[in-house]
């Protein structure tokens, strides 16, 4: 585990697309799929930029509906050239295979999955126009299509860098079996799976680790189905211990599972995404961890939820991100 001495203490970095990074990204979906104020998503991601993020996660799906295509990676696209900082030192990954179809009303069932090659190609054509780039420094497949072998949609990926439109190619919501499939026709740079307190299959994590391949762990934070950190015991009391956030302490704890792990938390407010930031610096001790280990008897009664109960709680969530963007 790198660090890098800072003035407010040392920070944990990672590599991933052959660049030292932050070991902490930035979810970019929330910034669209429920857009907040333009200036708002803007300035979110100059917070993170700020405090040291260089990971930016975006995706064509990410879009408020099916007429904004684009509307994701456009607006990182702006955020980074507004920026003051060092542009080049931010990696934008970016995910083709999966698209928004509806008209926004369903996020639960809005969505469409497309492993073709030939699709997989134009989503990535349009994502370089959107962007305003040559080439993506992370292009990963979002999520198998059942109908499509994955060494065809992997094929693709690797199409796509030796047409040197993606430095570094990798995929998403995979098992072990799916990345050993995707490895005989090509190498995975990185993988993105879900990975927090309440998601905590250490399963293909370990596989990356075993490799050194980047892991990095969407929801890491619970998403939208799970409960707030701030309701998990554990991570209350070492906030509580240090003076930070309970999600400070979620993305800490995360970070320390393994030397390949990068979570990505979304965000959509600036100040959301500087706490999240603040999550490099915060050295967890040997006495911290031990009250850590709590957070699988904390999170058993979310493990225990039925799906209506999740259910539930996605609706309640959506019904509050749709009343925060209506006008």
């Amino acid at each position: 585990m790198e660090q890098d001495e800072g003035s407010s203490g040392s920070m944990v970095r990672r590599m991933v697309a052959g660049r030292d990074v932050g070991a902490v990204g930035l979810g970019c979906a929330g910034l669209s799929l429920f857009p907040p104020p333009h200036e708002q998503g803007i300035a979110t991601i100059h917070a993170a930029l700020d405090a040291g993020v260089q990971v930016l996660d975006t995706a064509p799906a990410y879009v408020p509906d099916a007429a904004s295509q684009g509307h994701n990676e456009r607006l990182v696209a702006e955020a980074l050239a507004g920026w003051d900082g060092d542009r080049s030192a931010a990696v934008v990954v970016c995910k083709g295979g999966h698209a928004r179809v509806g008209d926004g009303h369903d996020i639960a069932a809005d969505f469409e999955v497309c492993g073709r090659p030939d699709y997989i190609r134009a989503q990535a054509d349009a994502t370089l126009r959107a962007l305003g780039v040559d080439a993506v420094d992370l292009y990963l497949l979002h999520q198998p299509d059942s109908r499509v072998p994955i060494v065809e949609s992997m094929g693709a990926l690797e199409a796509l860098r030796r047409a040197g439109k993606a430095r570094h190619v990798g995929v998403c919501n995979v098992t072990i079996e799916q990345l050993d499939a995707c490895e005989t026709v090509g190498t995975v740079d990185a993988v993105q799976n879900g990975f927090s307190p309440l998601s905590r299959d250490r399963s293909v994590l370990d596989w990356c680790e075993a490799r050194w391949v980047p892991f990095l762990a969407y929801s890491p934070l619970g998403g939208l189905f799970g409960p707030a950190m701030h309701e998990l015991g554990a991570l209350r009391g070492v906030a509580a211990r240090h003076g930070a956030s309970s999600q400070q302490v979620a993305l800490a704890w995360a970070i320390q599972q393994s030397p390949v792990l990068i979570p990505i938390p979304g965000c959509r407010r600036p100040e959301h995404a500087a706490d999240c930031a603040a999550a490099m610096r915060l050295e967890l001790d040997e006495s911290d961890r031990e009250r850590l280990m709590n957070i699988t008897a904390d999170a058993q009664p979310f493990d225990a939820e039925t799906d209506t109960q999740r259910r539930h709680r996605l609706e309640t969530r959506l019904d509050a991100l749709i009343n925060e963007v209506a006008p």
